[in-house]
């Protein structure tokens, strides 16, 4: 009777503790299921991309086939006609004189060649004179004595001399009477092909003026018989040819200009009044340097591709101290500055001077509406209701930060709907700064835990650089600043603070050196431990099925034993 009342208590027993093990040992794997889901969701295989199956030089190449083999199309491609106009500057043709034209077929002089074409561009008129038949050509080709072969003509300001274009005189001599033509070819696109007609004096003299552009060019001179009208006629003589270098000639640059402000690493923050418009706001530079040199002005962007100067280059007055407002975008420059010295009529005279200051600069326009702080009170008394940081987060391992007494505060205000507040916090020994969302309502609020000390609260209307980093060092435009003060008084744990001493709940976001911190990401919310109801339930269940299970066994054994 014993075994077999043994045998019939020792199967629920076994079944209890068995069932019981078996709960016990999925608690931790129901506590484990938060983890699973993201894990889950980020090894499924992303979704395939889309089978391009239009391939572009599929599409492209019976077009380009149709072209190659309609002979319809042919003769249009190849006619030369269109390539001619880009193979000479418009200039060759308006400074081409009329009487390169060639005249020797009555017929042709009115139709042909009163336009100028790119065919007497390419071939000069001289060229089309050795064909004629008239006057027999003058056997010595002309001689230059100005400019030199291979010489380099600098031209001061003083004497007409600009940085773009410069007068050069042309001498020589060639057979009395007769007329000499001269040819200047550039070396560069700067200006086109020019020409002149020069009459010979009596003696044998020829000279002229031309006022050319700053480069290196190659001269031909050739001369004819001068016909009734004074015009060259008849076959061309054999030609003169050299190269020369024409540059403006300025003076020794003067001294470096002295940047007098802005200084380096200033914040400048111009207000309406001051003209301040829109991300656009004016910095003030001082430098002194040369009265009556021309001052340049430079802005580089820091981190950026912006650059700008100031036009026109202002004058620097008789007094040497320039005063100059430069209207530049919101942002971090660089401001830097140079000098010149200019003639009376204000070109330039001298090389540019060494630049100097490279004042770097945080501009913001202040032309924002302020917000204002309505939690808590300037002058409040507020006592600590926490110990912080060991009832959040656990006690500190930092002995510089231990944990201590602390006021929970809910900072509270109004501020441009949709927009952000600049907040900054101090005292208590901590200091931080966050960037504050405003609620479409125009409300704005801000989670804080401080410690013991006068506190003080700083809030300022901002925009910003990239609106999704909210990045303090990126701020563009601002407002005045709204302050406060108030006094955390250290009370213990669990004082009761005072009724409107501070306001009511709200969400920010923000990162800083301080012991506030924003509810929602990144703020205060505790890490993920494992552990939640469901999870302790089982448990619970599990352990009383398992100690069901051993007194069940327990009884069985006494009776055995009487």
């Amino acid at each position: 009777m014993n075994t077999t009342w043994q045998r019939a208590l020792a199967i629920p027993a076994t079944v209890s503790i068995a069932l019981g093990g078996a709960l016990i040992s999925v608690a931790p794997a129901m506590a484990a299921e938060p983890a699973v889901t993201p894990t889950s969701e980020t090894s499924a295989p992303p979704a395939p991309d889309a089978v391009v199956t239009e391939t572009p030089a599929a599409v492209e190449t019976p077009a380009e086939e149709a072209l190659i083999t309609d002979p319809t199309e042919a003769p249009v491609a190849e006619t030369p006609a269109t390539d001619a106009p880009a193979e000479v500057p418009i200039d060759d043709a308006v400074e081409t004189p009329a009487e390169e034209a060639p005249v020797a077929d009555p017929t042709e002089a009115p139709v042909a060649e009163t336009p100028a074409t790119d065919a007497d561009a390419e071939v000069p008129a001289d060229d089309a004179d050795e064909s004629l038949v008239g006057a027999a050509a003058i056997a010595a080709a002309p001689v230059v004595t100005s400019p030199a072969p291979e010489s380099t003509v600098t031209v001061t300001p003083q004497d007409g001399g600009t940085p773009r274009k410069s007068p050069v005189t042309f001498t020589g001599t060639a057979q009395p009477g007769a007329v000499v033509k001269i040819r200047l070819d550039p070396s560069s696109a700067i200006s086109g092909v020019q020409y002149a007609e020069v009459p010979v004096a009596a003696d044998g003299s020829w000279s002229t003026t031309l006022t050319i552009a700053n480069t290196v060019w190659d001269l031909t001179t050739r001369q004819y018989e001068a016909g009734a009208d004074g015009a060259p006629t008849g076959v061309a003589s054999p030609e003169t040819k050299l190269r020369f270098v024409l540059k403006l000639a300025l003076e020794d640059a003067p001294a470096a200009p002295v940047m007098i402000s802005p200084v380096n690493g200033a914040q400048i923050e111009p207000t309406v009044a001051q003209g301040a418009n829109g991300d656009v706001a004016p910095v003030r530079i001082v430098i002194t340097g040369v009265p009556g040199a021309k001052a340049e002005f430079s802005y580089r962007e820091i981190g950026g591709n912006g650059y700008r100067t100031a036009v026109p280059e202002p004058t620097i007055p008789a007094s040497g101290t320039l005063t100059y407002d430069a209207y530049i975008p919101a942002g971090k420059w660089r401001i830097s500055t140079r000098q010149y010295l200019v003639t009376a009529a204000g070109t330039q005279l001298s090389e540019k001077s060494a630049i100097s200051g490279g004042r770097a600069i945080d501009l913001h326009p202040k032309n924002l509406a302020a917000p204002t702080i309505t939690s808590p009170r300037a002058g409040a008394v507020v006592p600590t209701t926490v110990e912080y940081p060991t009832d959040y987060i656990g006690a500190s391992e930092d002995a510089a930060f231990p944990s201590r007494p602390t006021a929970e505060i809910r900072i509270e205000g109004t501020g441009i709907a949709g927009g952000y507040v600049d907040l900054t916090t101090t005292g208590g020994g901590y200091s931080g700064r966050y960037a504050v969302p405003v609620g479409a309502d125009g409300r704005w609020s801000f989670l804080s835990y401080e410690q013991p000390g006068r506190i003080t609260y700083s809030a300022r209307s901002a925009t910003y650089a990239d609106e999704r980093s909210y990045d303090t060092d990126a701020i563009r435009r601002v407002s005045e600043t709204t302050s406060i003060g108030f006094t955390v008084e250290d009370r213990g744990v669990g004082a009761v603070t005072p009724a409107g001493s501070t306001g009511g709940a709200g969400t920010a976001t923000g990162t800083g050196t301080s012991a506030g911190a924003g509810v929602g990401p990144g703020g205060s919310a505790l890490a993920y431990t494992g552990t939640d109801e469901r999870t302790a339930t089982v448990g619970l269940i599990g352990g009383l099925l398992v100690a069901l299970g051993l007194g069940a066994l327990v009884v069985a054994r006494r009776r055995r034993s009487l």
